[in-house]
């Protein structure tokens, strides 16, 4: 089980809160995930992803952006 330090999940569950038409409970992880980190951006999830997963999900930095994650 994560600990209460795992905030990059925050990322996985407001897009995942998106994706299900949830929008307020997505900009809340959001939030709790700048809370966490304020120099999170898309940028920095995309240069921290494997280089597989960010040519074969681009729908996930997509759904950041939508989220409202900060772009650089």
């Amino acid at each position: 089980m994560a600990g209460p330090g795992v905030t990059w999940a925050y990322r996985d569950l407001a897009t995942s809160y998106a994706n299900a038409g949830r929008p307020v409970e997505a900009e809340e992880l959001l939030e709790a995930l700048l809370a966490h980190d304020s120099g999170i951006t898309v940028r920095r999830v995309i240069d921290s992803l494997p280089p597989m997963m960010s040519l074969n999900q681009p729908y996930f930095i997509e759904d950041l952006r939508r989220v409202g994650a900060p772009a650089t």
